[in-house]
């Protein structure tokens, strides 16, 4: 699966055959995908069922992915689970990264929590996950603006969970600097509004040109690393 300007395309590699060939939003391209395998009882037919999110600029989508298997003869349906959801403050997503499955229990009141996301003027959100109807698998997402980091202009960012409710942003700029900072939240009881905790903040002088890439590793109690790589045409590893 690629996205190739406006348009999303599924190729089966082994036959060289495009397969599925979409168009999520009206107006954007597409900057991003991110895939994860469905989890969930499903039919026996159905052999493998992937989620996933469409980003490009401010818009957001989710879509499914179903490989069936019938009568021998393979089948791949490609069907947007939401309509096109924007930003209201018009900043370019430049990261997202799924929320944990299991706990989503653990945040009373609200609807599900489907990733977090990141935008190029360091704000930090929650995409909220509602079902409109369970027959027809539609969906509708909630973009819930948690906090800002300190105020620059990102080329990219990673996202880390740990465990569900405290996110650790990784995001490179223009000059060559790594923003990390952290924020935990919590859903009230009584007023079912977010409380938003932010950490310490932490800037990095680690390159001497623009940061086009970076990634962080899963959080863990002894280790957290970050890599990044610039147009100094260095790859840089930090063991925070």
């Amino acid at each position: 699966m690629l996205g190739e300007g406006s348009t999303v395309k599924i190729y089966d590699l082994q036959a060289g055959t495009l397969l599925v060939l979409a168009c999520p939003f009206e107006n954007q391209v597409i900057y991003g995908i991110s895939v994860g395998c469905d989890v969930r009882p499903r039919p026996q037919k159905e052999n493998l069922q992937l989620h996933g999110i469409i980003w490009g600029g401010v818009s957001l989508r989710t879509f499914k992915v179903i490989r069936s298997q019938e009568d021998g003869q393979g089948s791949i349906e490609f069907k947007f689970r939401s309509a096109e959801i924007k930003l209201e403050d018009q900043d370019r997503i430049v990261a997202l990264t799924f929320a944990p499955k299991t706990p989503l229990a653990n945040y009373p009141g609200k609807a599900p929590i489907l990733a977090a996301l990141l935008t190029d003027q360091n704000r930090l959100y929650l995409v909220e996950d509602t079902v409109v109807e369970d027959w027809d698998d539609r969906r509708h997402l909630t973009p819930v603006f948690l906090k800002r980091g300190t105020p620059n202009t990102l080329f990219c960012a990673s996202i880390s969970w740990s465990p569900w409710n405290r996110l650790i942003v990784a995001a490179g700029t223009g000059f060559g600097d790594i923003e990390i900072w952290q924020a935990t939240f919590s859903s009230h009881l009584t007023t079912n509004k977010i409380e938003v905790t932010v950490g310490g903040s932490v800037s990095l002088k680690v390159h001497v040109g623009s940061i086009y890439g970076i990634s962080s590793s899963s959080i863990a109690k002894d280790y957290f690393y970050i890599a990044s790589c610039s147009d100094d045409r260095m790859v840089r590893a930090w063991d925070l």
